[in-house]
């Protein structure tokens, strides 16, 4: 299920504050629906999965690096949250 439309983001950029207002009240109903159903999912999700869900903050993070180094495949992240952390996903 699609919460974070195309339409809701853009509403984000409009510099008419009632409709900034209005965006902000949706964006936390699509959150709250978001989590909503993420979180009876976490009891099937494989523990390492469950940790980094739980662990992280992935929006907006950087992918710094991806590739196979012998027969794993590495995923490097700079998280956008302070410190900006660097996360390696193997």
């Amino acid at each position: 299920m699609k919460y974070f439309t195309r339409e809701l983001i853009e509403m984000g950029r409009s510099r008419d504050p009632a409709t900034l207002n209005r965006q902000e009240e949706l964006w936390d109903a699509a959150c709250e629906r978001y989590f909503d159903q993420l979180h009876p999912l976490k009891g099937e999700m494989p523990s390492g999965l469950r940790r980094l869900v739980e662990g992280y903050y992935l929006h907006d993070a950087v992918v710094r690096g991806m590739g196979q180094q012998g027969t794993t495949f590495v995923i490097h992240l700079q998280l956008d949250a302070p410190p900006q952390s660097l996360l390696t996903l193997t």
